[in-house]
């Protein structure tokens, strides 16, 4: 594996002062300090804080989609399987780091980070629960994952990993039972809202 470029060493870094100091103690001198760069280093990479934060957020969304289709390669074959490798993505302990940085900016005042964090929340719901006849019970499943890391966000890890993962296990054979299979064509019921 080749070594990290300096745009994705800032990025680290500033995960790490993120959930070491708060979204609001960070600054800008602190990222480069932690990558071992200059401040003018890091405005080679990113033009303010607020544009770090937003390829923090790009960098989130594509590093979720990969560890999502890993998993879904990993998968048998099932009418269910990139559902499934959602769920499973979304709760993977290992992997949560920029998920939560992606959740902490969401509550900042920040209404253009936020909106950013909410249209890709909105992209990767659309794209799970596109083309099931009721996508409600797909909604539910991952609420349920969601409500795993969310809690682990706030309150640290509340639940222990084994019945972490016995919740997990349960919530994709309640899949199984109660979700019916896409339907190849069929619109999205919340297509029309999708980017407003």
């Amino acid at each position: 594996m080749g070594r990290r470029s300096s745009k994705e060493q800032l990025l680290d870094a500033a995960e790490r002062v993120i959930k070491r100091q708060g979204m609001a103690s960070t600054t800008i001198e602190a990222v480069a300090a932690e990558a071992g760069l200059s401040k003018g280093g890091l405005f080679y990479h990113f033009s303010s804080k607020k544009d770090m934060l937003m390829q923090l957020i790009e960098r989130y969304e594509r590093q979720f989609k990969a560890l999502r289709q890993k998993i879904h390669d990993s998968l048998p074959e099932g009418p269910h399987r990139m559902l499934k490798a959602t769920i499973l993505a979304s709760t993977k302990h290992a992997e949560r780091a920029s998920a939560n940085i992606s959740n902490i900016i969401t509550l900042l005042d920040d209404v253009e980070l936020r909106e950013v964090v909410r249209k890709m929340k909105i992209r990767l719901f659309t794209e799970i629960t596109q083309g099931y006849p009721h996508p409600q019970k797909v909604a539910l499943a991952l609420l349920a994952a969601d409500g795993l890391w969310v809690m682990d966000l706030f309150a640290g890890e509340v639940i222990p990993e084994g019945l972490e993962n016995q919740i997990v296990e349960e919530l994709l054979a309640l899949i199984d039972i109660h979700v019916e299979p896409k339907v190849e064509g069929t619109p999205c019921a919340h297509d029309e809202v999708v980017m407003r």
